[in-house]
């Protein structure tokens, strides 16, 4: 598991995102109140961050309700689980 600087996780996954044959684990952070999603790579035996973005996943209140469900790698894609 990647050492988390702060932020509670949501959800996690575990994928391969660029189809080079190794795992990815894709986590979703709440940092004060903003969501954040976290992509890390093994490499030199522990999970280092590879890429983020705090722009994808809708805010718990944001329109009123928390519209988050979950998130999933399928077939080299991330899918973002929101209700509508």
């Amino acid at each position: 598991m990647p050492k988390q600087a702060r932020g509670t996780i949501i959800t996690k996954a575990l994928g391969d995102l660029n189809r080079d044959g190794h795992v990815e684990q894709v986590v979703v952070v709440n940092i004060d109140g903003n969501r954040e999603i976290h992509i890390y790579q093994y490499r030199h035996h522990q999970w280092q961050l590879w890429q983020s973005s705090a722009f994808h996943i809708m805010d718990s209140g944001d329109g009123g309700r928390d519209w988050f469900q979950d998130i999933n790698i399928v077939r080299g894609a991330l899918v973002i689980l929101e209700f509508r």
